[in-house]
């Protein structure tokens, strides 16, 4: 026999695992991401974070947990490139989108496109975007999360040991897409029990239910490993931003105050009544697709008289309860008060719900009237699981939308309040500038409520402002200390001042340039 070359061997490989069809919703899903992004890809918003972060390598990964980020965010270059780090963010979302495709089993490309939209539009990935400068190592980890999902759905030691592994390297860049990985095998798990693979044997199921945990607690075993071992070389210490540095420390009062809340904040996210992200009116199909799937489960459940066998019938009721907490685990991992928009990406699963039974509708019905009840019946599927989806697009567009009107009435008003401050008598590139006070501006931009996306009081107050007058301006003020604030604050002079935009709001006092802003 011929020996083949090693390129042979590895496309015969690949053609093993990916078919044409997934060449195709790979496609799909990087052309609908750079459709809903591209907004954000071709212009350059201000966010507090990245606005600090412009010209960043996210050196602070480690403090953070994250010992993998700095090594990613070196792959799209220290610089928060919109086009390059978005580019790279959209290959990842496609590649993500072709691998829950698979697990889903979805054969047909209309469900597989609806699915597609709504998992590179859900409002996790707009937020992500608006801190660029990470954008691309924090949808990295959500890839390298599905594929570790993937390759522990293998079932194989060797794709187990490989699935762990990359679970940990998720961690590594963003901790909380190991719920993400979570999630996906509970849902294939009740995919499982619903069309009867085990055939009722209870313990087949639980020596498979058993390996997806031990190596999804592997994965985060070999984080945590590494993680200590890089601090302890580097001799850094965990942040306490967003309970980081609290990692591990759970009692178990606070476990069970966590599970209560990621329960109630998991139906609270889609009614409005948590984060606010989704417009009220938005429960409709957000309960419609959590029933569409429980539907599902009961007509599997009476179809294949799954009733009759004790075990599986048991299990499948757990893994109903269990798929809420499995949604939301990331509060379990980082505490009730320091979630937030994009930390939750795994809810996106409960919004792909009505695409299972779409996929699956047989047409083979006897009768007229059966006939037209399954058209109806994928019609109504087909609209639910797309308004899903268009409402994601709509989302992620309208906080775009609102990034650029905040960026262009943040870059007005500090063209404006330079011009007036280098206009000062007296002023020189050394004379120091003591900007004291909250900024304030009369802004008509409606709350995006997404995490990141900053409007405006907001947006002019961030922590990073001045790097906007130094980035963005090309202004390099000498900025006066703190003590020189006191200082002017306790002066009669600047006590009289009026507030900015007033005229005298500005003045050089004792050498100073004190900008009264409030």
């Amino acid at each position: 026999m011929q020996d083949q070359s090693v390129l042979t061997y590895f496309k015969n490989k690949w053609k093993q695992q990916f078919s044409k069809f997934d060449g195709l919703v790979f496609g799909i899903a990087f052309l609908l991401a750079m459709l809903c992004h591209l907004y954000m890809f071709t212009h350059k918003f201000i966010n507090h974070d990245d606005v600090d972060g412009l010209y960043s390598s996210c050196a602070f990964g480690l403090s953070s947990g994250r010992w993998l980020l700095e090594t990613l965010c070196s792959i799209t270059g220290h610089f928060s490139s919109s086009w390059l780090n978005g580019l790279a963010g959209a290959l990842c979302l496609a590649g993500a989108a072709v691998l829950i495709v698979k697990m889903l089993d979805l054969k047909h490309l209309l469900s597989a496109s609806l699915v597609s939209l709504c998992l590179v539009a859900f409002p996790t990935v707009a937020s992500t975007y608006a801190y660029m400068f990470s954008s691309a190592p924090y949808l990295t980890a959500l890839f390298l999360a599905v594929a570790g999902a993937f390759l522990i759905r293998k079932e194989r030691w060797h794709t187990q040991i490989a699935g762990g592994l990359l679970v940990a390297l998720s961690m590594g860049a963003y901790q909380a897409y190991f719920c993400l990985a979570a999630v996906l095998l509970v849902t294939l798990l009740i995919v499982d029990l619903c069309k009867d693979r085990f055939g009722g044997d209870w313990k087949s199921f639980f020596a498979v239910a058993l390996r997806y945990v031990l190596f999804l607690a592997a994965g985060m075993a070999v984080y945590y490993g590494i993680l200590q071992i890089l601090l302890a070389v580097t001799g850094t210490e965990l942040v306490s931003y967003q309970g980081i540095s609290e990692m591990g420390k759970l009692t178990v009062e606070s476990l069970l105050r966590r599970i209560v809340y990621a329960y109630g904040c998991y139906f609270g996210f889609f009614v409005g009544q948590w984060l606010s992200t989704f417009p009220q009116w938005f429960a409709v199909p957000a309960v419609l697709s959590m029933l569409t799937g429980l539907v599902a489960v009961a007509v599997c459940v009476v179809r294949k008289k799954l009733y009759r066998k004790f075990g599986t019938f048991f299990f499948l009721i757990v893994l109903l309860l269990v798929f809420p907490l499995a949604s939301n685990l990331v509060f379990v991992m980082a505490g009730e008060e320091t979630v937030h928009l994009l930390m939750i990406y795994p809810l996106v699963l409960t919004l792909l719900l009505p695409a299972l039974p779409l996929d699956r509708l047989s047409y083979r019905a006897k009768g007229r009237m059966k006939k037209y009840g399954v058209s109806i019946l994928a019609v109504g599927l087909i609209l639910l699981q797309g308004l899903c989806g268009y409402e994601c697009f709509y989302l992620t567009n309208r906080a775009y939308f609102a990034m650029d009107i905040t960026y262009e009435n943040t870059y007005a008003y500090y063209t404006k309040l330079a011009a007036k401050i280098e206009l000062t008598e007296g002023y020189t590139p050394e004379t120091p500038v003591a900007v004291i006070g909250e900024k304030t501006i009369n802004s008509f931009v409606p709350e995006p409520h997404m995490t990141g996306v900053l409007v405006g009081d907001k947006a002019l107050n961030i922590y990073s402002w001045d790097r906007i007058l130094t980035y963005y301006l090309g202004t390099t003020y000498c900025y006066a200390s703190q003590e020189q604030k006191d200082v002017l604050t306790a002066n009669e002079i600047y006590q009289q001042m009026p507030v900015y935009p007033a005229e005298g709001s500005i003045r050089n006092i004792d050498g100073v340039i004190a900008v009264k802003l409030a």
